[in-house]
């Protein structure tokens, strides 16, 4: 039986793909679940269009994506936060609060969701992030967390600098 897979299916296939599974699987699973449809002429000819017009619009993407990679590797992100004396954050970095530093530091606009941790950023330091653009370009990039000068701290500091 040949389906047209709707949805991106795990283990099975992506969103657009043409693929020849048992009947049963189809029949049973994935056309009454709304993954897939059934693969007709007509319908192949629209997906072949598709497909055309999805081909250009992803390589355009993917040079801006490119581009933006290119901005990131330039420098580290730095994230300034409040800390204990033990260096630890009082709340820890979350994908949303790196995504808002990347627009704000380089007016790049970056979706939350696309930003990976491998684990809560919770002290200060540096922190490998990677940025999934898409499924098949990803960039490792390093965050830098600093701790946020108190007014004792910054008065210190301008009086050693003056000196």
């Amino acid at each position: 039986m040949k389906i047209i897979l709707i949805k991106d299916v795990p283990k099975v296939g992506q969103k657009g793909e043409v693929l020849s599974v048992k009947f049963g699987f189809g029949k049973n699973w994935l056309i009454p679940q709304g993954l897939a449809t059934l693969a007709t002429p007509s319908i192949l000819k629209k997906i072949e269009y598709k497909q055309g017009k999805l081909k250009e619009a992803l390589e355009k993407t993917l040079k801006q994506f490119a581009k933006t990679i290119e901005k990131l590797k330039k420098s580290s992100l730095v994230i300034v936060a409040k800390v204990t004396e033990k260096d630890n954050l009082y709340s820890h970095i979350t994908a949303k609060n790196i995504s808002d530093e990347i627009k704000k530091q380089y007016k790049i606009d970056i979706n939350e969701k696309q930003i990976k941790l491998s684990h809560e950023i919770k002290r200060t330091g540096e922190h490998k992030v990677i940025i999934e653009l898409t499924p098949k370009l990803s960039y490792e990039l390093t965050v830098k967390i600093d701790k946020e000068l108190n007014k004792k701290e910054d008065k210190k500091k301008k009086t050693i600098i003056k000196k």
